[in-house]
């Protein structure tokens, strides 16, 4: 696996935007002891909204999904952060609602005037959040 060619038994941290958002729930959850934290930005949380839907599956492909949903394993207690852009027409932003059960150490937020280029659109509020939560995955390292 690339994590093991790549990381070998080091922790580290998965940041993932989209479809990256919908893998590197896959890989946290396959490897909660490794991963550190895990940030999720306008992360695809499994159906694609009904407008979405054609244009997806041309760039995406007729089998995006992973064999096992993410959220099938034991839920991930490390520092997360789920944003969202509530006017993101590409992967919406109500879907990942649902995720926060399994993820319990969730910081959860929507950003008004941010659709799915939320980073470059809240670039003051993303940095906020990101470096709240970095804070949280370093008290976690540190045994706070």
């Amino acid at each position: 696996m690339l994590v093991d060619d790549v990381i070998g038994q080091e922790t580290f941290l998965v940041v993932g935007h989209s479809y990256g958002g919908y893998l590197a729930r896959a890989i946290a959850n396959r490897r909660p002891g490794q991963v550190a934290g895990l940030a999720l930005i306008c992360s695809l949380a499994g159906e694609l909204p009904a407008g979405t839907r054609a244009a997806a599956a041309e760039r995406i492909a007729a089998r995006w999904q992973l064999r096992t949903a993410p959220e099938q394993a034991p839920a991930y207690a490390n520092p997360t952060l789920i944003l969202a852009g509530r006017q993101d027409a590409t992967v919406g932003y109500a879907g990942v609602w649902r995720l926060l059960e399994h993820y319990p150490r969730t910081t959860f937020a929507v950003l008004d005037r941010a659709g799915h280029g939320l980073v470059h659109e809240q670039v003051g509020l993303v940095t906020a959040l990101m470096a709240e939560w970095l804070d949280r995955v370093r008290e976690d390292a540190a045994g706070a």
